[in-house]
């Protein structure tokens, strides 16, 4: 291969999608779907602000592309249910900010895709009247814990393409167990020890559980289907 064959071999690996997830589950359930492993590269940041910042400032801007975020989300108001999916408009952030996603272009509504505004929060959202109260307040219909993180990183350093793809595994009037937000190690992976510890104490909560394995299977499965009509499209146009 000569020097330009390489140099268009760089530039195609260069500017491939990166598809982020806070959860190891999550991108398991990605790297599953060959068009999604093809067109993009999938990594997992760890849950909260703090992990996806620093993955983000690891990676740097100069050779990055698309930078998505995908996974599953709460939902903030009763017109969502359990495996719907939503594609952030705006991203708003618990301290006020604000910021409009770039992707994907063209208006997503006009291909059949639900958009609404997603709300990052530092903690997880565990009561039906918290998420209610959240959406009275910022009139957001999804809330998660990282995708400020993007949109921040996004507006400092001026990249240009970048969005959310969330699905829902929790509805507004689930009651989420206590100490849910220490069940994620930083790498993404399941703490066994901790969740069996925090369901011995609330036992009424393995039910709940048992539900949110169901629904968010049913999320993952949604936003799946939704990168790969996208990114299909992306790679029809190309």
């Amino acid at each position: 291969m000569g020097v330009q064959g390489q140099d268009r071999k760089s530039e195609r690996r260069l500017s491939r999608p990166i598809i982020l997830c806070a959860l190891e589950y999550e991108a398991r359930v990605l790297r599953r779907s060959e068009t999604i492993a093809r067109e993009a590269s999938i990594h997992t940041t760890g849950p909260g602000i703090d992990a996806v910042l620093d993955f983000l400032l690891e990676l740097g801007d100069d050779d990055v592309g698309m930078v998505v975020f995908a996974g599953v989300a709460g939902a903030l108001t009763p017109g969502l249910d359990a495996g719907d999916v939503r594609i952030a408009r705006r991203v708003l952030s618990d301290d006020g900010e604000k910021w409009t996603a770039t992707w994907p272009t063209g208006g997503a509504a006009s291909r059949g895709l639900a958009m609404c505004d997603v709300l990052t929060t530092r903690r997880i959202l565990r009561l039906p009247e918290e998420r209610r109260r959240a959406h009275e307040t910022t009139g957001a219909e999804m809330a998660d814990n990282e995708s400020a993180a993007l949109a921040a990183w996004a507006a400092r350093t001026n990249h240009r393409t970048w969005g959310v793809v969330r699905g829902v595994s929790d509805e507004v009037e689930t009651v989420l167990p206590d100490g849910m937000d220490e069940w994620i190690a930083r790498n993404g992976r399941l703490r066994p020890s901790r969740v069996a510890y925090d369901l011995l104490r609330q036992p009424r909560s393995i039910p709940t559980i048992r539900r949110l394995g169901r629904s968010s299977a049913l999320a993952m499965k949604g936003v799946a289907a939704t990168l790969e009509r996208l990114l299909g499209a992306m790679e029809a146009a190309s």
